[in-house]
């Protein structure tokens, strides 16, 4: 197909009913730049328009397609055949190039937003703030878990009265909750300390296993019945309901950034009341594993 010839017939019957490429492109509901783009022989019109074209030029849809006026002559069914497949072709292609365009730019702009948004996650979350933490509270605390080593030594020293299964299950226990503490974060921090956004999130969501106590006090109880045994369970169940809640609560604070951050970087001080949540969790958590233990060495008659 002779996109020139067919530019080039298309201009002459444009012009000779008097129409500007803008009043033509009204006509079929196309841009004037798509109606100078066939008259300079770089593009077909669609398929779709043809029929609207060769009306308003007053042509035949074969001689838009030929480039020609077609005076007494007999045309072949498969040259107008190979007019029409070129078109459609022609079309076909047109539309797929607009898609792949389109699709293209959706791709870049997506990966931009998300390049633009990983960068600005990761100064969220470097951002740099200071809390001053109570050292004579977090000083008390540490005695309590001093404590409660020396009472798990004690405790795995000697097995006491407790059966080989039961000593095991307690002792496991005692392992799981020592490695839990000696990986608390909050433990290990003490006086002014400069934290990160992810570092206060964990703070945030790691909590000790309430369960590991719940565990342990129904092997005590096999051994001896205590009046605060079963409030001390209905406890343990209460917090790890609340606790379950509490974090997803935490965790889509910070995944819709609903946490109140502050403007400035290197003068800022947390809100107290995040931290000493936590505080307080862990001096509860902590005084009970002191209470299991030192019950762990009653119940069982351990003594050094």
């Amino acid at each position: 197909m002779n996109y020139e010839k067919i530019g080039q017939f298309i201009q002459k019957r444009r012009k000779a009913k008097g129409l500007t490429q803008k009043e033509l492109a009204e006509k079929l509901k196309v841009t004037d730049k798509a109606v100078s783009k066939w008259e300079r022989g770089l593009g077909c019109p669609d398929v779709s328009i043809l029929e609207v074209l060769a009306t308003t030029l007053d042509v035949s849809i074969l001689e838009i397609l030929k480039g020609q006026k077609i005076e007494n002559e007999m045309v072949k069914v498969t040259e107008m055949d190979d007019y029409v497949k070129d078109t459609l072709i022609y079309s076909n292609n047109h539309f797929k190039n607009i898609i792949n365009k389109m699709i293209t730019f959706i791709v870049i702009a997506i990966t931009a937003l998300l390049i633009i948004l990983n960068i600005e996650q990761i100064i969220r979350v470097n951002k740099k703030y200071y809390y001053d933490f109570d050292t004579e509270n977090m000083t008390s605390i540490k005695k309590q878990v001093s404590q409660i080593k020396e009472n798990v030594t004690i405790i795995k020293n000697k097995q006491g009265k407790f059966k080989d299964e039961d000593y095991k299950n307690i002792t496991d226990s005692l392992d799981d909750m020592i490695n839990q503490i000696d990986n608390y974060k909050l433990l290990q921090y003490n006086g002014k300390q400069q934290l990160k956004l992810n570092d206060i999130y964990v703070l945030d969501i790691t909590k000790i296993s309430s369960m590991m106590g719940m565990k342990i006090i129904s092997i005590l109880e096999k051994y001896q019945k205590n009046e605060y045994f079963e409030p001390y369970k209905n406890l343990i169940m209460a917090k790890v309901y609340f606790e379950t809640v509490e974090h997803e609560d935490i965790a889509n604070s910070y995944k819709y950034q609903l946490l109140s951050t502050p403007n400035e970087i290197e003068t800022t001080t947390i809100s107290d009341d995040k931290i000493n949540v936590r505080i307080r969790d862990i001096q509860a958590e902590i005084s009970s594993y002191l209470y299991i233990t030192n019950q762990i060495i009653k119940v069982g008659e351990i003594n050094e």
